[in-house]
């Protein structure tokens, strides 16, 4: 949309046309946003159900209430998902009925009006082990704003954060990565007496990189193993220039970063489900640069299969995953660092003063 209204407006300058363009933004009916999941790993599993909004709606989604929604496997075995709030629905998980490798799952939602809406089925392949997360200095030119609020580009150092996985599939082997990341952090605080005393903490990674997605077709690698594939990058400033816990009686000294935890998630996909979170990938990630993907029509694997039709947009996978925990580090002199660990701190959510914990992990370079 930002490329066209530019090219309807370098046309107007060029034929001195003085009447300002005023685009007309077509407003559409509401229609139903459905994303769902089940995977072979016990825990909470969630489906969202909302409404879209116009253009020019600025109030948040809406979402659906008094629906039933079940999650069913080829043999008619169903999960159901409670409502929670806000139109979320969940599911807690575990061993006994979780997707199960080689099964086939489908999503159905009924919605206090009986219009029943089905995904396809999705079947659950394996996802191959994670082998390696690794991290290595670089810079980018990014866009950005001014002091004054125009887009400009701008070099910034960043830490890139890498992939590679095994092969196990001939074929078919889609992923979506998920993850949770914490820096991890150590202070130094002056009391009112002038000691300085040592805190140690994890710091949530910003929201900012936690609403990426990232997709891999392995197949598209040799002996279908992921090699060297960009996960996502963060700039240097974001790591170090995060703000510390402070208590009000003391004074920062100093703050130094000391590592970023990250849990990875790798979710097998099928090729529709995979498909949908691709577009939406190029899409998020396009800046309006000249060779960005074109914006196009997100399609779903799910329709509405009652007499009455109604249009939705959603996407519903079942997935096998595969985790994998890592500790990454940059220094000063943009040297890096990374390791496999077997689970995140102990302490994660909680501060250490004084004494550095146990598993507490030491930046080694």
């Amino acid at each position: 949309m930002q490329r066209i209204l530019f090219i309807v407006f370098f046309i107007i300058v060029m034929t001195g046309c003085s009447e300002v363009f005023q685009p007309d933004i077509e407003n559409v009916d509401s229609f139903l946003v459905i994303e769902g999941y089940i995977t072979t790993q016990p825990g909470k599993h969630t489906v969202f159900l909302s409404y879209s909004r116009s253009y020019s709606d600025r109030t948040y989604f809406s979402g659906v209430t008094g629906a039933d929604v079940n999650v069913i496997d080829e043999n008619g075995n169903q999960v159901h998902y409670y409502h929670s709030g806000n139109g979320v629905y969940t599911a807690n998980i575990t061993d006994d009925n979780a997707a199960k490798i080689g099964s086939a799952y489908y999503l159905e939602v009924v919605t206090e009006d009986g219009a029943v809406f089905r995904s396809t089925p999705q079947l659950v392949v394996p996802s191959s082990e994670v082998k390696r997360l690794s991290c290595k200095y670089d810079r980018r030119t990014l866009l950005t704003e001014d002091a004054y609020g125009d887009a400009i580009e701008q070099e910034f150092s960043v830490m890139v954060l890498n992939i590679e996985t095994n092969g196990i599939l001939s074929s078919d082997n889609y992923y979506l990565y998920g993850y949770e990341a914490y820096l991890q952090c150590h202070n130094f605080f002056r009391d009112g007496r002038g000691m300085i005393y040592d805190e140690f903490h994890h710091a949530l990674l910003s929201t900012y990189y936690s609403r990426n997605i990232h997709t891999v077709n392995a197949d598209e690698f040799g002996n279908f193993q992921v090699r060297n594939d960009e996960l996502m990058y963060i700039t240097l400033n974001d790591l170090r220039d995060y703000d510390p816990y402070n208590p009000d009686s003391a004074e920062l000294d100093e703050k130094r970063f000391e590592g970023l935890l990250i849990k990875l998630s790798q979710s097998s996909l099928s090729p529709d489900a995979y498909s949908f979170y691709r577009d939406a990938e190029e899409q998020l990630e396009a800046e309006g640069r000249l060779f960005d993907p074109s914006y196009t029509q997100l399609i779903g694997n799910i329709e509405c299969v009652s007499e009455v039709k109604q249009e939705v947009l959603g996407v519903f996978y079942a997935a096998d995953v595969s985790d994998y925990h890592a500790y990454l580090y940059i220094n000063e002199s943009n040297e890096s660092y990374s390791i496999e660990i077997d689970s995140f701190p102990e302490f994660l959510f909680d501060t250490c003063t004084g004494i550095m914990p146990e598993d507490w992990i030491r930046p080694p370079i």
